[in-house]
This record gives structure tokens, C-alpha cells and sequence, in this order.
């Protein structure tokens, strides 16, 4: 569709990869939000400089985001036990050299274990819902890590072992892959390659940041360096929380449409209550785009494109029924 003015061919593979007729109103309309994103993205030159520049898609934000996410996801201090685990276990609990090498080893075989089971997981919560709740878990496992060194005492470092373990399943299940595949996803098709380069090598800086202070750290404040990266990954969740809009359950081209639409649109906050309130300091971006994933996930569940999201399931979907708006 992208490079052929006429968009049969392009029109023929949906179908084919959807196991549908071409005019099927589910490939009608995946085609139609293919072509309005190809509209759209057709005005941005995709150089250095459009990373800086809305276009019309709030391009510059969307890059802020990607680059933001990769650098948080070393605020949370994951490489301290993936590259400084026998460290850990020799400075802060005493073991030995070799004992402290061979736990090292049973971490990290854990720290693949445990990714499994982010394949059920990373389209079923969704990107916030991981990041925020990982992010609290990690702040917790941080906390007790503090507290079991601090203490001392066989049971203490016991306890911190199981802690570090914690702390590596709760990273692997909500900022391990999701953090690599949200930039390619809120990233506009123009911009997408440079930025994902940008938003890694970002990653990678934290990443040098984390590895030069850890030794330092550790040998200086002892326990209480753990406190440190609790309080950046609790940071991290209110980033996240306040900003980061959802993709999960998204196309791309459909994200497109959570910084295109008019703010107002479908987004209505009770700031009567306490939650409301709340909502209210987040970036409205946020709330457009549950509003559209909740739009998407009513589509899928009932297996027709022209459901309308406003009739909350009551009423069944009709011939006469409108496509989505854009």
C-alpha cells in the first residue's frame, strides 16, 4: 500500500492474513487506518531533524517517550544484579568467591526462566499495567534487600538471596520486553527506525551510568544503596503512570490515532471524586488512548468492525451500525 498508488494488492494480502473476504468490514477497515496513517506519516521527511518536530502526530513527544522508557528501564537497577550479582553476593552477604559465582549462575538461568512467562502476559495486562505494577513490585523487593542486609544475620541473608531473585522476575515480567517493543510502537512509521536507535542508545547510557556508580556505592553507603534504586523505580511508576499512554492491544496505525484526535474526544473525568482527581494530572493523551484500546478490544470481542464502543455491549451490532470514527 505503501508503494503502489492503488491499494488491491495490498487489499488482497489483509485478507489472505486474516482469513477473510476483501470486503470483509474488518479488512475494510484495517485498510482504511492503514491508508490515513500512510496520509498522515506522507508529510514528515523522516530525517534527524523530524525526531524534534510534531508533524502533526506529536512526533517530537512520541521520541521523548521512547527515549524515556529505555533509560528508566536502567533506573531500575536491573543491571546492577545482571552484571554485579557475585559482587552482591560477596560485599553485601559475605559468601565466597566461588559460592557467590555459582549463585550468580542460578540467578541468571532464573532471570530466563522467569521470562516465559511475559509471553502470556505482555498482550493480556498491556504495557501500563506492567510497567506501573513491576515498577512498585521492584520498589518493594528493593526495600526488603536493604532491610536483609542491613540485618546481617544468617535468616537476613537468606532472605536477601530470595529478594534478588524477586527482583530479577519482577523486571523480566514488566520492563524487560515490553520496554524494547514500546518504541517501535509509539513511534510513527517515518521516524520509527531512527528513533528506536536513539531510544536503545539511550538505554545503553544508563546502562554505563548504573555499572560506574554500582561499586562505589555499594563499598560506600552499603545497604542503603538499595534505597536508591527503590526510590527510582517508585519514580518510574509515576512517570509511567502520568504519561505513557497504552499500545497494547493496538496497530500501529491505530496509534496514530491517540495523538490525533481532538483531546475532548469520548474522555469524560468525574473530578468529583478522589480517583478523578487524580486522573486529572495525567497527560490527556493517556486517556485517549484507553479510550481507543477499550474501542479495539470491544471490536475483537465480537468479531465485527462496525460495533459501536458507546452502546457498552447492550445492543447487538447491526447492518446499519457506523465503521469506528477516526
Amino acid at each position: 500500500m505503501r508503494h503502489n498508488e492503488a491499494p488491491d494488492r495490498g487489499l488482497a494480502v489483509l485478507a489472505r492474513l486474516r482469513g477473510q473476504s476483501e470486503d470483509s468490514p474488518d479488512v475494510q477497515q484495517e485498510m482504511d487506518d492503514i491508508l490515513d496513517a500512510l496520509a498522515l506519516e506522507s508529510k514528515e521527511e523522516g530525517g534527524w531533524r523530524d525526531l524534534l518536530r510534531p508533524n502533526g502526530i506529536s512526533a517530537n513527544k512520541r521520541f521523548y517517550l521512547a527515549l524515556g522508557i529505555q533509560f528508566m528501564q536502567q533506573m531500575s537497577g536491573i543491571s546492577i544484579v545482571t552484571i554485579y550479582a557475585p559482587t552482591l553476593y560477596t560485599l553485601s552477604l559475605g559468601m565466597s568467591q566461588e559460592a557467590a559465582l555459582l549463585l550468580g549462575c542460578f540467578t541468571q538461568l532464573w532471570y530466563l526462566l522467569a521470562s516465559f512467562v511475559t509471553w502470556y502476559t505482555i498482550d493480556r495486562l498491556g504495557r501500563r499495567q506492567l510497567f506501573i505494577s513491576m515498577a512498585l513490585g521492584m520498589c518493594l523487593v528493593l526495600v526488603g534487600e536493604a532491610v536483609s542486609v542491613a540485618v546481617g544475620t544468617p535468616a537476613g541473608a537468606v532472605a536477601a538471596v530470595v529478594f534478588v531473585f524477586l527482583f530479577e522476575a519482577c523486571f523480566t515480567w514488566g520492563w524487560m520486553a515490553c520496554v524494547w517493543i514500546y518504541p517501535p510502537e509509539i513511534l510513527p512509521l517515518a521516524i520509527r527506525a531512527k528513533g528506536s536507535a536513539l531510544a536503545a542508545a539511550a538505554d545503553f547510557v544508563g546502562n554505563f551510568l548504573v555499572v560506574q556508580v554500582t561499586p562505589v556505592g555499594i563499598a560506600s553507603i552499603g545497604w542503603r544503596f538499595y534505597l536508591v534504586w527503590a526510590i527510582f523505580n517508585l519514580v518510574n511508576a509515576v512517570v509511567v503512570w502520568l504519561f505513557y499512554p497504552e499500545t497494547g492491544g493496538l496497530t500501529l496505525e491505530a496509534v496514530d490515532r491517540v495523538f490525533t484526535e481532538p483531546l475532548e474526544s469520548g474522555v469524560d473525568i468525574d473530578t468529583t471524586t478522589t480517583s478523578g482527581r487524580l486522573k486529572k494530572l495525567q497527560w490527556a493523551r493517556v486517556h485517549v488512548a484507553q479510550r481507543i484500546v477499550e474501542e479495539q478490544r470491544a471490536r475483537r470481542r465480537h468479531g465485527w468492525s462496525g460495533y459501536d464502543a458507546s452502546s457498552n455491549g447492550d445492543e447487538e451490532p447491526s447492518a446499519t451500525t457506523p465503521l469506528l470514527s477516526r
